[in-house]
């Protein structure tokens, strides 16, 4: 019920491959950041760049609204690994963020990473 990611002063830091649905509160950076990286991210609310913070911000996907579980398997039952027809995350992440998902996965699977924490499976 809270912001999901919060990052508070921060150097050289890295937020990539998370996944939020239906937190409370927009994902924020605070107070000081330098060199921060946020890429690959599926958000569920826009990142909110707070009192003069700034990062390199790439690659996230917004959900339409915080509620929107049409990207997940079972979002209402805490399964948030991507559906095979969640075309808007899949092999749409840039190359060298993370080797491995939330299963241990290596990364990617198919021709680019998938953004989010979960890596689909292909056959």
């Amino acid at each position: 019920a809270d912001a999901g990611i919060s990052v508070t002063d921060s150097v050289d830091g890295t937020v990539v491959h998370n996944t939020l649905w239906n937190n409370g509160f927009t994902p924020d950076v605070r107070r000081f950041a330098r060199g921060l990286v946020y890429k690959a991210n599926i958000l569920d609310r826009p990142l909110d760049l707070r009192d003069g913070t700034a990062a390199t911000v790439a690659g996230n996907l917004v959900l339409r609204r915080p509620g929107d579980a049409s990207l997940f398997v079972d979002a209402a039952r805490g399964d948030l690994h991507l559906r095979p027809t969640a075309r808007v995350a899949i092999d749409r992440a840039p190359r060298g963020l993370a080797r491995a998902d939330i299963d241990g996965r290596r990364r990617p699977v198919g021709p680019r990473p998938d953004i989010g924490a979960d890596e689909v499976p292909r056959p």
